[in-house]
């Protein structure tokens, strides 16, 4: 399973997620949403786009050849792309109108609109993300991933591998410490309460508790300052358990130039920004769930990865960031 990533030295990343309240809730004046012709989907796929022009289509592509018995509705979140990912989406759009609702974001709203959508138009049993950058290569992952979940309801998720791969989708030969590949096993409330990451995001079908939550859950969801694939991983595990497969689900490309999250923070020291992002779960697993993490051993470990990076790199921001983390 996924622990906690420990990698690279130098400045800090304060999380671009860090947002006042008003940034969680959109007007319908600021996205146009352009619903799709199905009645009655029993899976809900969101798609996030922007600036993905390169990739859009291959990703669209691995949705549109799932083998289901089921109906399914993808909405592609598309966050006012600088590239021409907008002319493609539109193109899908008016072919697969069957399948397909878009959300056109009349400014960037640095993916903060994702969860918004969710919340407010997908209300299907299940539901499932798929980055616009990345792509399924197994044509009947969601028809088994639905077929446990509705076979062991005693299951809130089913999850497996991805494979890294270069922007160009070759096999990267190192995992860069990031979605090695794991054995079936299940991931419970005490892997969520170690803020264990059960796997990549586009891997996973979920059960789609968002649908009864009240604006003040949703808010609670989204005042926790903290990565949403980490956050999302906790959520369930709390909720009930997730069964992992080893079976290889898609691809996730890791691209390590230009604008993405991964060339940002590629050989940064981001122990801070994680310690930051674990605090935070603690504090939202105790106020939704009312069990209280102890933070001591974890600091612990934290604080000496820290004062080793500041012992190998000693910079300004590597001091800073020990001791920020001595002083939280």
């Amino acid at each position: 399973m996924h622990k906690v990533l420990f990698e690279g030295d130098g400045v800090n990343q304060s999380p671009e997620w860090s947002m006042g309240k008003e940034q969680y809730f959109f007007t319908e004046e600021e996205y146009d949403y352009c619903p799709a012709d199905v009645k009655g989907p029993v899976l809900d796929i969101v798609m996030p786009c922007y600036n993905f022009g390169d990739y859009i289509a291959q990703a669209i592509e691995s949705v549109l050849m799932q083998k289901c018995s089921f109906k399914y509705r993808l909405t592609i979140i598309e966050d006012a792309s600088l590239d021409q990912s907008r002319e493609i989406i539109t193109e899908y759009y008016h072919k697969y109108r069957d399948r397909i609702a878009l959300v056109l974001a009349h400014s960037n709203t640095k993916a903060r609109i994702l969860w918004f959508i969710r919340w407010k138009y997908c209300h299907a049993d299940y539901c499932c993300t798929l980055e616009g950058d990345d792509y399924w290569t197994d044509p009947y992952k969601l028809e088994k991933q639905i077929t446990f979940l509705r076979q062991y309801p005693e299951y809130v998720g089913v999850t497996g591998n991805v494979r890294n791969v270069n922007k160009d989708g070759s096999r990267q030969h190192v995992d860069y410490g990031l979605y090695p590949y794991n054995e079936s096993h299940v991931y419970g409330q005490q892997e969520a309460l170690d803020c264990i990451l059960v796997s990549h995001l586009s891997a996973m079908v979920y059960r789609n508790y968002f649908r009864e939550w009240t604006e003040e859950r949703y808010l609670l969801w989204r005042n926790c300052q903290c990565n949403g694939d980490l956050r999302l991983s906790v959520e369930l595990g709390m909720s009930g358990k997730i069964y992992f497969s080893n079976e290889v689900y898609g691809d996730h490309r890791r691209v390590f130039e230009g604008t993405s999250w991964t060339a940002k923070t590629r050989g940064k020291n981001l122990l801070l920004t994680q310690w930051n992002m674990r605090k935070e779960l603690y504090r939202y697993v105790r106020e939704v769930y009312g069990k209280d993490i102890p933070p001591g051993t974890k600091r612990i470990v934290y604080k000496n990865e820290a004062f080793r990076k500041w012992i190998m790199l000693p910079s300004r921001s590597n001091l800073r960031i020990l001791l920020g983390i001595i002083h939280s």
